[in-house]
């Protein structure tokens, strides 16, 4: 059957409810819900939520795909779609073997990508789809290795899976490669077309799975992002990339999540729950200010949908559509993660339900205003930050940031987690004057390295966000280092010539004393800055070179650092530096030659 034939026919050809009148093409001044007439998942649609593109999945009445509109319903189209460009003008998706490119107007089918592009690989899967462009010009797709490493590798194989682009009219491009491992493996999880960025799921061997963002000539790693989660447990699950690649979306320690501006300001948990109901975000909108995601009572393959905003924190979809007065009578919103979609503008929604039949269907929600929306009280949102860093008996002055939906103030309390206490590895705890203001928020305080430890002293701090009715708990991880001096390397200096030496210290911390061994005549150092000075004699290149030992006390350890004072003959280097000494042996070595070939 042609694919002009098979746009005409109607799957299911009613609206379920349109509990709202008024118009249900995605405007956000009209709430609604609607069945789609599919029992296929969503898999994308336009910015503005009016055109929603699926997979016909095990659905009994749909080949490949489905496409639904408000004025046709729910269609067939004759490929599996993946992801649509802003305005539907064109969808990427999977013909066959090939990654194509299908235009909306003209049911023109292009391909982007085939098996062919590829008959130089060996031992690949795919051509995939990952997504397309907001103006629908540049498609990516990824081929897949994992399989290849059942059994022996073959050394003439590359074992990397790769991403690849290619913008109409031009040539395939690699962008990234990624390992792939039979037994525990790695997952493409999201894709940004617009910054040529993807989100990479690895299995690492001891179970957790650790999710990072590859961009061109850049990788984050979203666990970095993270403190020490409440479950002591530094699993993270990357899900979506917002449309410029800077922010994602998932879930850390069990906790719907996600990082904003490539993780530079840390982790920001959606939901305050410690462990169950586990919850993940699975769709960011395009300007990352609004999330959906799925919360499970349990290990199921669907679970509770969920909206999140700054303005509205966490929201359960169904209790949100109740307050608003929408009845769903009959349904069910509970979807599987990978069935969860918001428009790129935040203001619809699309998942996959069970209908008043008893039969799995997609369904659309198109939100309100947030500020129509009714509020129930709710747990202030907090920041998790990057871990902090000092110097030893360095100051810390650290704001944490956090806010509440229902505009309630905050109150701030920190001490140090009962895991900490409990634990048998004698690990630190938070010390006397290290503290937190209660109004504000701002942690203030010196941390000192313990005696006990070499290097570094971790700290563990619990911080309790209270807004008097509800709180939020998260952990920051503050590291305070010892001083270190720096290897300086050998020195040189002339005889005659006054000089000083200034040590190198990495972590710097006030209240440190110093010593030396080893000084040239007439040097001497600075016993609180450890800054040697003084002026050499006129012979002090017969007692080159000077073994220096530089001694540094922190008040609990002494450092050490040594290194060769090289001191040159004052004809030798006439202001050239050690380089130019090297220049005056070779002019040297060359002036016996140079006579003999200059005489008259």
């Amino acid at each position: 059957m042609g694919l002009s034939t098979r746009r005409k026919r109607r799957i299911l050809g009613v609206v379920i409810a349109v509990l709202f009148s008024g118009p249900s093409s995605g405007m956000a001044s009209v709430a609604s819900f609607e069945g789609l007439g599919i029992g296929g998942p969503a898999v994308g649609m336009t910015d503005d939520g009016s055109d929603v593109w699926g997979d016909c999945a095990s659905s009994l009445v749909c080949g490949d795909g489905w496409w639904w509109t408000a004025a046709d319903g729910t269609v067939a189209v004759p490929f599996i779609p993946k992801s649509v460009s802003g305005d539907g003008a064109y969808v990427a998706g999977q013909l066959g073997d090939s990654v194509i490119r299908w235009t909306t107007a003209t049911e023109t089918v292009d391909a982007f990508a085939s098996p062919a592009d590829f008959a130089t690989l060996c031992g690949f899967n795919g051509p995939f789809p990952l997504g397309i462009s907001e103006d629908g010009q540049t498609v990516m797709a990824w081929i897949d290795r994992a399989q290849r490493q059942i059994g022996p590798p073959n050394p003439s194989c590359p074992t990397e899976s790769s991403i690849w682009s290619r913008t109409s009219g031009g040539e395939l491009e690699r962008l990234h490669e990624f390992t792939e491992t039979w037994l525990y493996g790695s997952t493409l999880t999201a894709v940004s077309v617009e910054s040529e960025s993807v989100i990479i799921e690895t299995i690492e061997t001891s179970g957790p799975t650790f999710a990072s963002v590859l961009a061109p000539g850049l990788e984050w790693d979203l666990t970095d992002a993270g403190t020490r989660p409440v479950n002591h447990w530094y699993e993270t699950l990357g899900r979506a990339l917002s449309s410029d690649g800077l922010t994602a979306a998932g879930s850390a320690d069990l906790r719907a999540a996600f990082w904003p501006n490539r993780a530079a300001e840390g982790v920001q948990f959606l939901r305050d729950n410690q462990g169950f109901p586990f919850s993940v975000a699975v769709s960011v909108s395009d300007s990352a200010d609004r999330v959906v995601g799925v919360s499970f009572d349990s290990w199921t393959a669907s679970g509770a949908p969920f909206f999140w905003s700054q303005e509205t924190g966490f929201l359960d979809l169904e209790d949100l559509l109740t307050s608003i007065g929408v009845d769903f009578t009959g349904w069910s919103l509970e979807t599987s993660e990978d069935a969860l979609q918001i428009s790129g503008d935040g203001t619809t929604i699309v998942g996959l339900g069970t209908n008043p039949s008893g039969d799995p269907e997609a369904w659309r929600v198109v939100l309100p205003p947030l500020a129509s929306i009714p509020l129930p009280a709710q747990a202030p949102i907090v920041f998790s930050p990057f871990p902090v860093s000092v110097g030893e008996t360095g100051i810390v002055s650290f704001a944490v940031e956090a806010s509440d939906p229902n505009a309630d103030p905050l109150g701030y309390a920190m001490t140090t987690p009962q895991w900490v206490l409990q634990s048998s590895l004698d690990l630190a705890v938070l010390p006397p004057g290290f503290t937190i203001d209660p109004n504000t928020g701002l942690i203030s305080g010196a941390l000192t390295v313990r005696s006990t430890d070499s290097v570094v002293t971790t700290y563990y701090a619990e911080i309790t966000v209270s807004d008097g009715g509800a709180e939020s708990v998260i952990e920051i991880r503050f590291s305070a280092w010892r001083p270190r001096l720096v290897d300086p390397g050998t020195h040189f200096a002339v005889e005659g010539t006054t000089a000083s030496f200034v040590p190198e210290v990495e972590y710097p911390a006030p209240g440190l004393s110093w010593s030396a061994t080893g000084l040239p005549s007439g040097f001497s150092i600075d016993p609180t800055t450890g800054v040697i000075s003084g002026t050499f004699t006129e012979d002090a290149a017969l007692g080159s070179p000077y073994a220096i030992t530089l001694e540094m006390n922190d008040g609990q350890q002494i450092s050490t650092v040594s290194f060769d004072w090289q001191v040159l003959e004052s004809f030798e280097v006439p202001g050239l530096g050690p380089f130019g000494l090297v220049l005056l042996v070779l002019i040297l070595a060359a002036a016996p030659v140079w006579r003999f070939f200059h005489v008259r």
